[in-house]
């Protein structure tokens, strides 16, 4: 992997605190770009991004790193549906909480949210995404 040298996304959100609606795009656009390629060229499901797995190259550029809990999207069984109980608890879609067979995709997508929810706020929406938790309660519930 190439070098990237302005560090990961979680210390430039830290630095240079909230991200206008344009620098935000720029990002996000760049990683769904990013992870569409994933999930449809290479079939795989990351299950772990986030900001300090999201690196910055000289140009800015995002790049997906730590493939640590990556694993193909059709799943152990081949139904496309996982089971194991991978990531980091703030980004981890409602399902993975709830111990269910999720989509890969879908989790994937689901923390992609909570990082643009950091690139515009600063901070995180949630400790975790289970309705004992009292933000994502209220987002889930759409209350405002």
């Amino acid at each position: 992997m190439e070098l990237a040298d302005q560090g990961e996304l979680f210390d430039f959100i830290s630095e240079t605190g909230k991200f206008s609606e344009e620098t935000a795009r720029f990002f996000f656009k760049k990683l769904i770009n990013a992870v569409f390629y994933l999930h449809n060229t290479a079939g795989v499901c990351h299950r772990d991004l986030k900001p300090e797995n999201i690196l910055l190259g000289a140009d800015f550029n995002p790049k997906i790193a730590d493939f640590g809990f990556s694993i193909p999207l059709v799943g152990h069984k081949g139904n496309s549906k996982l089971n194991s109980y991978k990531g980091t608890l703030g980004y981890m879609a409602p399902e993975q909480h709830a111990k269910k067979a999720y989509s890969g995709k879908q989790a994937d997508l689901f923390a992609m949210a909570v990082v643009l929810f950091m690139m515009i706020t600063q901070c995180q929406p949630f400790d975790q995404a289970k309705v004992t938790d009292k933000y994502y309660r209220l987002i889930a519930g759409n209350k405002p």
